[in-house]
């Protein structure tokens, strides 16, 4: 089932001042449009696919090369997140064989998150690549975590606890952990139950010397996962809930409460990008 609100004054005839944002993972896709210069969100849609043509015929609706910005968010358990001091576009696929290996049926990308000064390297299944740039041929890819990585900077900055930001996604998790603003791990880990999920949570927390009462704890990601899994971990931990949407990005009365709020994770993104 597909959730469609496009807007009524979208400018149609200035796309370039828009920037488009899609993510595909593996049965989900989802994209938004936001204003460049305000960040205000103005549309959004999202749905299920078995096929890419289903996609084709989502973004066919657009003028898609007339947006000012083009991102594609991408899920991949194969990624690295370098300072950007160590980050060189000549030897960046041997930076990424140091902790990972190439797969043939993958495309190296790379993103630059200025903003927190680091660069992520990630495999794109390369039927999501090839689909891509037949749409898009200049379109920028990031890495599902990096808007962990924002969100966790972003909140913590406007606290006074550690938080950890988590994405749950079909037997695996991505987690980010922040401290005043100072960025402390990004990792993935194999969860399939959800005594998993709290046995890496606890594990980070005794690795890190945090306090499991002090730090906050926000799930993003699958909505049904999320689900299964927040119940549970309530019994255990003072402070978790579902990652909050960013109180600085307008959003338009044209997508409502319970749309834009799918959009959380991937709006983080927006706050970081370069």
């Amino acid at each position: 089932m597909h959730e469609r609100y496009l807007p009524s004054k979208l400018q149609s005839d200035a796309l370039h001042l828009y920037h488009f944002i899609l993510k595909i993972d593996h049965v989900m896709w989802a994209w938004f449009i936001v204003e460049r210069k305000t960040k205000l969100l103005v549309a959004g849609n999202q749905g299920t696919y078995n096929s890419f043509k289903e996609i084709e015929a989502e973004l066919n609706q657009w003028d898609i090369n007339g947006f000012g910005k083009s991102s594609l968010i991408i899920f991949s358990e194969d990624s690295l997140f370098v300072p950007r001091p160590f980050f060189n576009q000549d030897y960046r696929q041997d930076l990424f064989q140091f902790c990972n290996e190439l797969k043939e049926d993958f495309v190296l990308e790379h993103v630059d998150l200025e903003y927190l000064d680091m660069v992520g390297l990630f495999l794109v299944p390369k039927k999501i690549y090839e689909f891509a740039h037949h749409f898009l041929p200049d379109i920028k890819y990031c890495h599902v975590s990096s808007t962990l990585l924002c969100a966790a900077y972003q909140l913590s900055k406007r606290s006074f606890q550690p938080v950890m930001v988590i994405g749950l996604y079909p037997e695996i998790m991505f987690v980010a952990l922040a401290d005043g603003g100072k960025i402390l791990l990004l990792n993935h880990f194999k969860v399939i139950t959800p005594e998993d999920l709290l046995y890496w949570i606890m594990r980070l927390f005794e690795q890190f010397e945090l306090e499991s009462s002090s730090a906050l704890v926000h799930l993003s990601g699958n909505k049904t996962i999320i689900t299964e899994k927040i119940f549970y971990l309530r019994t255990y931990l003072k402070k978790v809930s579902v990652l909050p949407f960013p109180s600085t990005i307008p959003v338009t009365s044209d997508v409502p409460e319970d749309l834009y709020h799918s959009f959380t994770d991937l709006v983080y993104y927006i706050l970081c990008e370069s």
